[in-house]
């Protein structure tokens, strides 16, 4: 996949302790270093020598070279103590496609923070003690202030090694920590300090970001050269395009011809229409000429008939003013107001009649009130029965009530029927009929001979 982009890449590697807060190069030890800071590349080790890599033989090679120059010396806790700070250093740049990406590697070996006490250590070995236990204290208020998410500022600049580590564990960097501990009693606080330290270097942050950077150079190059092997596949298609579509050219004239023959045919219709229009123009005037004539017309016309009607009615008024029209309207009178009093009279004679017949109604209800009473109070009497058990009494007491009121008015006169729907509806229909059926069942085995 590199080939087909066409990338390139480069490894280089340096190798560098911290003793004694002071730095030096592990790979060419004669070298004169020292920390320098760029604003784009961050703090860099100026004058460091840089070992080129082509495979992961000449990396081990340069880091034993490495090793076999840095400072150890035993002590209490250990034959073979590491007195500084190793950092190696791994450069990978990959250009390409108008790019070029860049990384760095940080392996830090940190020199364990000891005890005086326990390691025994005396003269310059007690001053590297001192130096390595400086340097990492440095580096736990800077692991510190990070992971508290304060605005203090770290105190990367109070030690040679948090100022070189200052981008790895800044938060622009993925970074790893390894803590190495002893599995013994004796080393307890040693083991319990290193893992505090690597609880609180976990609540860092982390953002790593990609190092990119345009090589202009290099990218108009490829640029150019994709143009113009997208103008040479172009060329060849319009090339292609063209033989292909050669045998149609002739085609298209004809068609184009056509176009314009029909373009034409719709100029001379849309003269047509322009002169039909005109036309349709021409007898909307004339119709609206027409129009105004015959509501002139009809303004005469209608000037003349009132000018009739005005005669007529003259006409008619000295017509109803000769004495033979006057004697016949006096004659109509007459018999209109003859008439009035005969209307007059028939009224009269009518409310005479109502109020009479209004009269004999209330004599007769006068007389016909003792007997409703007492088909009343008959049922009245029917329905308590019922209520108490006694169905034959019931029974014969609304027999009784309906023979008093068909004795008063007859069996067939409307009051009649109406005053035995509410007698029935008096006693409870269902209940009158049962006692009915049950009082003619029993006068059926009597006399049998009756029924």
């Amino acid at each position: 996949a590199s080939e087909e982009r066409d990338l390139s890449y480069e490894i280089q590697l340096s190798y560098v302790q911290i003793y004694l807060d002071g730095i030096s190069d592990l790979l060419e030890p004669e070298n004169s270093i020292e920390l320098r800071e760029d604003p784009k590349e961050g703090v860099y080790v100026a004058g460091v020598r840089w070992e080129s890599i082509g495979s992961p033989d000449d990396a081990l090679a340069a880091l034993r070279h490495g090793n076999e120059n840095r400072n150890t010396a035993a002590t209490k806790m250990n034959a073979d103590s590491s007195r500084s700070h190793a950092v190696l250093i791994v450069q990978i740049s990959c250009s390409g496609a108008g790019r070029r990406l860049s990384g760095k590697l940080h392996l830090v070996d940190l020199a364990g923070s000891e005890r005086v006490k326990k390691s025994g250590v005396e003269g310059a070995a007690f001053d590297e003690a001192k130096a390595i236990n400086q340097s990492l204290t440095t580096l736990g208020r800077c692991i510190e202030i990070l992971a508290s998410k304060k605005k203090e500022r770290p105190p990367f600049r109070e030690s040679k090694l948090t100022r070189l580590l200052s981008h790895a564990i800044g938060g622009a960097a993925r970074t790893t920590l390894i803590v190495c501990v002893a599995p013994t009693m004796t080393d307890k606080f040693e083991t319990v300090n290193s893992l505090e330290f690597g609880q609180q270097a976990m609540n860092v942050l982390v953002r790593a970001k990609v190092n990119a950077t345009t090589d202009l150079s290099s990218l108009a190059a490829s640029l150019m050269a994709q143009r113009d092997a997208k103008e040479r596949a172009v060329r060849a298609m319009e090339l292609g395009v063209v033989q292909q579509l050669s045998s149609q050219l002739d085609e298209v004239v004809r068609l184009e011809a056509e176009v314009k023959a029909a373009v034409l045919a719709a100029e001379v219709a849309e003269e047509s229409v322009a002169r039909q229009k005109a036309a349709h123009e021409a007898a909307a005037a004339e119709s609206a000429r027409v129009a105004a004539a015959d509501a002139a017309e009809k303004a005469r016309l209608l000037n003349e008939r009132a000018k009739l009607t005005a005669e007529l009615q003259t006409v008619l008024l000295s017509v109803t003013d000769s004495p033979e029209v006057r004697t016949v309207q006096a004659e109509k009178e007459r018999e209109k107001a003859m008439l009035t009093e005969q209307l007059s009279a028939l009224g009269a004679e009518v409310a005479a009649v109502e109020t009479k017949s209004h009269a004999q109604m209330l004599r007769l209800e006068t007389q016909l009130a003792p007997q409703m009473r007492a088909a009343r109070n008959l049922g009245q009497l029917a329905a308590y029965l019922l209520q108490t058990g006694a169905h034959v009494e019931a029974g014969e007491m609304y027999v009784e009530a309906c023979l008093l009121l068909d004795e008063t008015l007859g069996a067939q006169h409307a009051r009649t029927r109406q005053w035995r729907r509410l007698l029935f509806f008096l006693v409870h229909a269902p209940a009158i009929a049962a006692m009915v059926n049950g009082s003619g069942s029993g006068n059926g085995n009597g006399n049998g001979g009756n029924g």
